[in-house]
């Protein structure tokens, strides 16, 4: 029983580290000029699809963007730009 319990905490940990590895969050502030700037690298040979979702203080969306990225490649959203 304990090894059984020890095995499904081991199963469980290690989905939730992989599950959390493709989500991320930026604290996004235009207070004395600064400004962010997100690279996305696709470190893979296969092709990837990315999205970015804005939201503002209370959760309302104010910008998103969907793109596919080839194999190998890097892109970069100055978010300044789009906002």
């Amino acid at each position: 029983m304990k090894t059984l319990a020890a095995i499904s905490a081991i199963v469980l940990a290690v989905g939730l580290v992989a599950a959390g590895q493709f989500h991320y969050a930026f604290y996004y502030d235009l207070s004395g000029g600064q400004d962010l700037e997100i690279n996305i690298m696709n470190t893979m040979p296969w092709s990837n699809n990315v999205t970015i979702d804005v939201h503002d203080a209370y959760g309302g969306l104010i910008w998103d963007s969907y793109a596919t990225l080839d194999g190998y490649s890097t892109v970069y959203v100055r978010l300044g730009d789009e906002i």
